[in-house]
């Protein structure tokens, strides 16, 4: 057996911390740095593996939190043979590469493309992001990205095509256990939503160009309506557009049946999922959309759901009818949410089906590329 390499994970990004204890069962990680999810300053022994979450600057969250992350490294991490990082992390990465005793690889991983940042921050993100690929071209022994889409654009700054690997998408087997049915029960009951009522829910970043107001626009129209049946929707999440979305939520007069509930940590979202009959994916078309990960979510937890008409939406569906498909505007949207509240054979159908996602899109099996490709590079074996 080879000898045992130690792979640090800079999990600036928090599905990528999400992925690490997949990626530890076949090759060994010291630490995994960044969003864990403790409180800053925290370090703990999770399943054998250090786990550290870093504070960044107010001002440059992400990239100062990766900086921080890599001097925490190169402090208190003797051995690194692999960094694994974002590319908000990607900085941080340099830093280990340069001053740590091992002079570790870089393993690029690249979740989409820079979404829905808009002004000056937009520009700096997207320039960050060209930055950090140009950089990739020399410093990063290999980059990993969900889909083809994903692969097309990072391509346009690489010469060497080969370094580019797609791990496809997949769902963390963990986030789909269905909870315990006294807890979407409690979130109804502190929510004043009766059982007998249609709960509807969106979760994710509230964020501009993500179809919100439109969602908003939908739900209105399908809940006025329906006169004789109560429509509930359930936003979790938070971001720049909350308060916004709040204003035109009252102006809506749909206070009384729309619940903004706020970010919820990872763990407590499935919860929530469980306690909604329909779910939506509001999202416009955007070239720069790797996956819809609430989409995945939603289906292999058997939640019908509407999702506008998309390509990363239909790379899901595939053709096959498990998603309810509509336009990226609100009278679609609201015919959509009409015809499967008053269809209850239908959500039943669209359930049985939606799950057919859990063995195909199984979060293990990119990890296992993923793996691969780190063990073949370093010859990192779990020792």
């Amino acid at each position: 057996m080879k000898k045992t390499k130690e792979i640090l994970w800079l999990g600036i990004d928090t599905d990528l911390f999400n992925r690490a204890p997949i990626i530890a069962r076949n090759a060994r990680i010291t630490a995994i740095v960044g969003n864990s999810p403790h409180e800053p300053g925290t370090c703990r022994k999770d399943n054998g593996i250090m786990t550290v979450r870093i504070s960044g600057l107010p001002f440059l969250p992400s990239l100062s939190q990766g900086i921080f992350a890599a001097i925490f490294a190169i402090k208190n991490i003797r051995e690194i043979n692999a960094v694994v990082t974002d590319y908000f992390g990607f900085i941080g990465a340099l830093i280990i590469k340069e001053f740590h005793r091992n002079k570790p690889p870089i393993f690029l991983n690249i979740l989409s493309p820079p979404v829905c940042v808009h002004g000056i921050k937009g520009v700096l993100i997207h320039l960050y992001f060209k930055l950090v690929l140009v950089l990739s071209n020399r410093f990063a022994k290999q980059v990993f990205v969900l889909s083809e889409n994903t692969k097309d654009i990072v391509a346009l700054f690489f010469r060497d095509k080969d370094k580019i690997t797609v791990t496809g998408l997949g769902i963390n087997p963990a986030f789909i256990t269905k909870p315990n049915k006294t807890q979407d029960m409690a979130i109804k009951a502190e929510l004043g939503i009766k059982n007998d009522e249609t709960v509807l829910i969106y979760h994710g970043t509230l964020a501009p160009d993500r179809g919100l107001e439109e969602m908003l626009h939908a739900f209105a129209i399908a809940s006025s309506t329906l006169k004789d049946q109560d429509l509930k929707l359930i936003i979790v999440g938070d971001g720049g557009l909350r308060r916004k979305l709040k204003s035109l939520n009252t102006h809506l007069n749909l206070d009384n049946q729309v619940f903004f509930c706020g970010w919820k940590s990872y763990e407590a979202l499935p919860a929530y999922i469980e306690a909604a009959d329909i779910a939506i994916v509001p999202m416009p078309e955007n070239r720069n959309w790797s996956i819809s990960y609430k989409l995945l979510e939603y289906l292999a937890m058997g939640k019908p759901t509407i999702a506008t008409d998309i390509e990363v939406n239909r790379l899901v569906d595939r053709g096959r009818g498990l998603v309810y498909f509509v336009k990226p505007e609100r009278k679609s949207m609201a015919e959509a949410i009409l015809h499967i509240a008053n269809n209850p054979e239908l959500r039943k159908e669209m359930s049985r089906r939606a799950t057919i996602v859990r063995e195909e899109f199984d979060w293990r099996k990119s990890a296992s590329r993923m793996t691969e490709a780190i063990i073949g590079a370093v010859g990192a074996v779990k020792g």
